[in-house]
């Protein structure tokens, strides 16, 4: 009886410490692009997934923090992109890989470079819904 005891106790662990999806969010290439002649800003975000399975039915979620900048969209204090039947628009990405998003929307209120920064967080989800990968882009540039 002990021996299946440590046997079961012993597959439960090597269950457990088998390998995992591990996705990052690139902070050097994730960025906010501000184009004020434009009048409009872009959120794009590098993910990477650093392990060695794949990552299906991912999707993203863009969150609004500041207020002058939830005008500025529209008054929008989140973005979350759907497909033509309303569900989270899903994304793979496969093992040791990158990929990116990108999205742009037009302003409808002045905002500065300074509002900008910090002021979005994009939050990855799994296929559970759960938030797997988060960061608050800091980085503003002007192109």
């Amino acid at each position: 009886m002990k021996k299946i005891l440590i046997l079961l106790f012993s597959l439960f662990l090597l269950v457990g410490c088998g390998p995992e999806v591990s996705i990052e969010i690139d902070p050097e290439q994730t960025r906010i692009i501000y184009d004020e002649e434009l009048e409009m800003v872009s959120f794009y975000v590098r993910l990477e997934n650093r392990g060695p399975l794949p990552a299906d039915n991912l999707y993203a979620r863009f969150v609004v923090e500041q207020p002058v900048v939830q005008n500025a969209l529209g008054g929008t204090n989140d973005f979350l992109f759907l497909d033509s039947q309303g569900h989270p628009e899903l994304f793979r990405l496969s093992s040791d890989s990158s990929y990116f998003i990108a999205e742009a929307f037009s302003l409808e209120a002045e905002v500065t470079e300074e509002d900008l920064v910090n002021s979005i967080r994009v939050e990855i989800y799994d296929s559970s819904d759960q938030v797997i990968a988060e960061h608050t882009l800091s980085q503003v540039t002007n192109e």
